[in-house]
């Protein structure tokens, strides 16, 4: 379970796939990446129609693995752009229900309020917030995920762990490439618990991001060992 949901996170904050560029040009899947990340710096809502059809080309499996993180980014595309959300889904390829099922997710969503209208917590909804920041640049999504954060020392709920997990090891792997995501959790005006401002010290220095994965695993082993988690 714990590798599904991490796997999950990786479309977002693999750092080899990250160059961010300026004046991107869709090409092949391998530009998913680059031009999601890039999207709410240099915004091209008439590239979009050919970013459908990018996405079209994912291996059915890339398609699970993007799902969230692809539903958060459309639902803030299509909620900024109620009028051109007709056009876009136009260009999903008849052939392809994954990806209309995905994209009609997301439209749902935008007219439920997008991504901040969700309660709960999720690892999936960690994607969705990442997808969400990444269309718009809205530091609130960032702020989701630092909320997640509490739930790092969680040893009754392992759902709620898995939580903290994904937020603080996706935190650590896009603030090593992205400076914006990295000032905001800089920021010297934040409030947060003295519990979360000490992951986010952690997650801030840590050298290799990998380190709480491998925590997290070591922490469940212990919570099995003991009869508590299964």
């Amino acid at each position: 379970m714990l590798a599904r949901l991490l796997l999950a996170l990786c479309v977002l904050t693999s750092a080899p796939v990250f160059a961010v560029a300026q004046g991107t040009t869709i090409r092949n899947p391998v530009d998913i990446n680059t031009f999601m990340r890039s999207y709410s710096l240099h915004p091209k809502p008439d590239e979009i129609p050919k970013f459908i059809q990018t996405l079209h080309t994912m291996e059915p499996w890339q398609k699970s693995v993007a799902t969230y993180p692809v539903i958060g980014f459309f639902s803030e595309l299509f909620l900024a752009n109620p009028t051109l959300a007709p056009k876009w889904l136009q260009s999903i390829p008849t052939d392809d229900v994954r990806l209309r099922i995905i994209l009609n997710r997301a439209l749902n969503l935008s007219r439920s309020g997008g991504v901040l209208s969700q309660p709960g917590h999720s690892a999936f909804l960690n994607d969705e917030y990442w997808g969400a920041f990444f269309a718009t640049g809205n530091s609130q999504f960032i702020n989701k995920l630092v909320e997640q954060l509490i739930y790092w020392n969680e040893r009754n709920d392992m759902d709620l762990f898995l939580v903290a997990v994904t937020a603080k090891w996706s935190l650590a792997s896009v603030a090593q490439s992205d400076q914006t995501v990295r000032e905001i959790l800089e920021d010297p005006g934040r409030k947060d618990p003295t519990e979360v401002k000490q992951q986010i010290g952690d997650l801030l220095t840590a050298w290799d991001p990998t380190i709480f994965k491998d925590q997290a695993k070591e922490i469940i082993r212990q919570q099995r060992a003991l009869g508590r988690w299964h």
